[in-house]
């Protein structure tokens, strides 16, 4: 199960990078070319949690599942948080 923790947590931690457009400390590759607004952001994260979702319908082992549902729980607290940067985004700009 470690090696599995391991690669869901670099997947989180790519993503995180890629929604934030940063780079964050981590051995996966950083993102060729991350989403230019919030918007874009928000967008990218909703088509990975929808492949999460899709992924935890599949997956019949109980522990692939468990670490699919927490991979999907964290893509979708970074949903939430772009969503509230794009609004503000969307409010400054009037």
């Amino acid at each position: 199960m470690g090696v599995e923790r391991d690669r869901w947590a670099s997947a989180y931690r790519y993503l995180r990078s890629f929604v934030e457009g940063a780079f964050v400390e981590d051995d996966a590759p950083a993102p060729r070319e991350a989403p230019a607004t919030w918007r874009e952001r928000v967008d990218a994260v909703q088509l990975v949690s929808r492949a999460l979702a899709d992924a935890v319908a599949d997956e019949h082992e109980p522990r692939r599942r468990r670490a699919l549902q927490v991979a999907l729980a964290r893509c979708i607290t970074l949903g939430v948080e772009a969503r509230e940067n794009a609004a503000r985004d969307e409010l400054r700009e009037g």
